[in-house]
């Protein structure tokens, strides 16, 4: 998942830098619904749909919309338009992102012992 994030904006900007042929400032800004889908489920319907059906139940569909929103970028043409091809698969990938990450960092953070968490030692 971590390489499909960081390989999304690497190549991203790279194909709307060089095909789709947009100034470097703007590129960046069509990264930004992803980011705001990310940051929507992340802090909203994520959290209650972890609660309800756990967190490793969630994480599963979450890598499914990513893996998804992969194989869009990999399929976006040489011709492509942005609203068409690059979009979908940005919003795609941000509600997967946003499945994925509060699920990775309970299980990540779950085993976490007392003395793991930086605590003064109990006298």
């Amino acid at each position: 998942m971590v390489a499909g994030f960081f390989g999304l904006f690497f190549l991203g900007a790279l194909y709307m830098q060089r095909v789709l042929v947009t100034v470097r400032s703007t590129s960046a800004w069509t990264f930004l619904p992803m980011a705001v889908v990310v940051g929507a489920m992340s802090l909203g319907l994520a959290e209650r749909l972890q609660t309800r059906f756990g967190a490793k139940t969630m994480l599963m569909p979450g890598l499914v919309l990513v893996a998804a929103g992969l194989l869009l970028f990999a399929r976006v043409p040489v011709d492509g338009k942005y609203v068409v091809d690059v979009l979908p698969g940005t919003l795609l990938l941000g509600t997967g992102f946003g499945l994925c990450f509060p699920s990775i960092l309970t299980l990540a953070l779950s085993a976490a012992t007392e003395s793991d968490a930086g605590s003064p030692p109990a006298s």
